[in-house]
C-alpha cells in the first residue's frame, strides 16, 4: 500500500501584531496563526496528517512578503494562492469575505447573505472564527450588527489594529 504525502513548509515572522505563524503548500497558503507554535503545528497536524513538515522561509518567502507589504501600507489586495481546508457554507462564506475591499466592512448577517444563507449570521460568525488564513481572508473587516466590533481568533485589540491600519475608524 502507498501512503500519498505532501509537503508543507512552515515559517514565523515578526508583524506589529506580534509573532505569526506562516504555512503552505504547493496549491497556496493555508495558514497563518496568531497563536502558539504549539497550537500552529497541532493545527497543522491535524490538518495535514500525511504530510512532511519542513521550515522553509524561502518556499514561504512570498507570502512573508505580502504579509510585510500589508504591514508597512504598501499592499492593500492580496493575490496569492490559497488553499483552503474548508466545506459547504464555511467555504462559502470565507470566500465571500476574501473579496471583501481593503478599509470596508461587513457584518455577519451581510456576510451570510453574500455566502447564500441571510439567516445565518451565527455560522458566518463560525466560519470567521475558524477562519485558518486571516488577514489574507480578513475577518478582521466583519462587524457585529450596529457597527460593534464583534469576535476575533486573533484577539480584539489585533482586529483593532487592522481595521485601524486600513483606515476604519473602530
Amino acid at each position: 500500500m502507498v501512503i500519498e504525502t505532501s509537503e508543507v513548509y512552515f515559517s514565523d515572522i515578526e508583524s506589529p501584531v506580534g509573532k505569526l505563524f506562516i504555512a503552505s503548500t504547493v496549491d497556496g497558503l493555508c495558514k497563518i496563526s496568531f497563536g502558539g507554535r504549539e497550537e500552529f503545528h497541532t493545527w497543522l497536524e491535524e490538518n495535514f496528517p500525511k504530510s512532511v513538515f519542513k521550515c522553509s522561509s524561502a518556499a514561504n518567502s512570498k507570502y512573508e512578503f505580502a504579509l510585510k507589504s500589508y504591514f508597512s501600507g504598501d499592499l492593500t489586495e492580496f493575490d496569492l494562492d490559497l488553499n483552503i481546508k474548508a466545506g459547504g457554507f464555511q467555504k462559502a462564506a470565507l470566500e465571500e469575505l476574501a473579496k471583501v475591499p481593503h478599509g470596508k466592512t461587513v457584518t455577519y448577517g451581510e456576510l451570510a447573505a453574500l455566502a447564500g444563507s441571510p439567516r445565518a449570521a451565527r455560522a458566518a460568525g463560525t466560519a470567521c472564527a475558524r477562519n485558518p488564513i486571516p488577514i489574507v481572508i480578513p475577518c478582521h473587516r466583519v462587524l457585529a450588527s450596529g457597527g460593534r466590533i464583534g469576535g476575533f481568533g486573533g484577539r480584539i485589540d489585533i482586529k483593532r489594529y487592522l481595521l485601524r491600519l486600513e483606515g476604519v475608524d473602530i
